[in-house]
């Protein structure tokens, strides 16, 4: 079965010198396409180098303002209380907890707390059956430190710091 075509999908194009015409026509707006890009990365990159040094300048002192603003919340870390951030006029300072990650103990190695707990009858069943030690198990068991010291390990968490600046009340007082 044939498609016919609609007339607003009809070519203008009457002959192969039409097509030629169009090819040329086609051509010439690439290069121009070609050229306005050319043109355009430019002042682009004008741009970019005429802002750079301001750039590299305020992510430096905001890098310097961070590290500060972490220094003093370490130093001042009782003062959050039983909370694990502190909200401020212009934003929120926090300390959250990583992921818990099961470590050796100074002086183990997997391959020597494995041992341990083969030795064990208590910790066997933190043996996965390829006799790899299942942190994963040891970590949710919430097993007394005491005793994942037998086995040679202990459970480390570390916390990071992190901070949301409130940018509308910062750009509310600098108009004031």
């Amino acid at each position: 079965m044939a498609k016919t075509k609609t007339k607003d999908q009809e070519t203008t194009l009457k002959s192969w010198l039409d097509v030629d015409e169009g090819l040329k026509n086609i051509a010439k707006l690439t290069s121009t396409k070609s050229n306005l890009e050319s043109r355009m990365n430019a002042e682009m990159m004008k741009i970019t180098e005429k802002y750079e040094a301001d750039l590299n300048s305020a992510n430096s002192e905001i890098i310097k303002h961070e590290r500060n603003i972490e220094l003093f919340c370490v130093d001042h870390k009782d003062e959050f209380g039983d909370k694990r951030s502190k909200e401020l006029n212009y934003g929120v300072v926090s300390f959250r907890h990583g992921t818990p990650a099961l470590k050796t103990l100074k002086g183990f190695t997997w391959d020597a707390v494995k041992n341990l707990i083969k030795a064990s009858k208590k910790f066997r069943e933190y043996l996965r059956v390829k006799e790899d030690i299942d942190k994963q198990a040891l970590l949710k068991s919430r097993m007394k430190e005491s005793d994942l010291a037998k086995i040679g390990c202990h459970i480390s968490q570390e916390e990071t710091f992190q901070y949301e600046a409130f940018i509308k009340e910062s750009q509310r007082s600098a108009v004031e």
